[in-house]
């Protein structure tokens, strides 16, 4: 399954766990999965979507540094994103991945 139907997959099922902080990282991820499909007129690839999440990732600590350790839900949206694990290259499938 691409990372981009993993993402879809994962807001579903934390918002049907109600999962509040969970829910709101994914729409945001998700969110940002849209504009830069905008951006590029095309689906995103696997690639595409490691570099979307590493930027997100980037974001959020940047933001989270700004603020000097405060707990803040872009902690959480970093810490979220981060633990994404990155697609196995030596997968049988080429470059899509079970998450």
């Amino acid at each position: 399954m691409s990372l981009s139907k993993q993402i879809v997959s994962d807001l579903t099922a934390s918002m049907k766990a109600q999962d509040a902080s969970r829910t709101s990282t994914l729409r945001m991820v998700k969110a940002a999965m849209m504009n830069r499909q905008i951006e590029k007129g095309s689906e995103l690839d696997d690639d595409d979507m490691q570099r979307l999440l590493r930027s997100l990732v980037k974001q959020r600590r940047d933001s989270a540094r700004s603020n000097h350790g405060v707990a803040s839900p872009a902690n959480a949206a970093a810490s979220a994103c981060r633990h994404r694990p990155a697609p196995n290259p030596f997968q049988s499938g080429g470059s899509s991945s079970q998450l």
